[in-house]
């Protein structure tokens, strides 16, 4: 799809083309990968819950319910800043986009956490990221 989406602009300018993940960092892989097992599923619930109680579904089907199926799946990073690189470097290629956005703050994520991800973020993944 992202192969395709460009040619329909013949040439007027670079479309945008983003990827958006839920992302949690600390200092370790092992660290980060406890946080987002124990946020993610509170967010899954309250995230559903209002499809649940009217019998519908999100669009595009329901959310796995556990960090690991999404991180499985591509769309939960957790990791130390190198991992976070790697990983957004290789998705972003894979998929051919142009721009990221990261959902940095879900389920019970205490603002210590939130805060050291972005803190973490801006200082070693962002400079990453541009000079890619």
């Amino acid at each position: 799809m992202t192969d395709r989406y460009p040619a329909a602009f013949k040439g007027t300018h670079t479309p945008m083309l983003g990827l958006a993940r839920f992302v949690i960092m600390a200092e370790t892989d092992a660290e980060a990968l406890t946080i987002a097992r124990r946020a993610y599923p509170l967010w899954h619930r309250h995230f559903h819950h209002l499809f649940r109680m009217h019998g519908t579904s999100p669009a595009g089907g329901d959310r796995p319910p556990q960090f690991d199926q999404i991180k499985d799946g591509g769309r939960g990073i957790a990791g130390s800043p190198a991992t976070v690189v790697r990983m957004i470097k290789a998705q972003m290629q894979e998929a051919g986009t142009n721009y990221f956005v990261a959902q940095f703050a879900f389920g019970d994520l205490t603002l210590a956490e939130v805060l050291r991800t972005v803190d973490l973020f801006a200082r070693e993944v962002m400079p990453a990221l541009s000079s890619a």
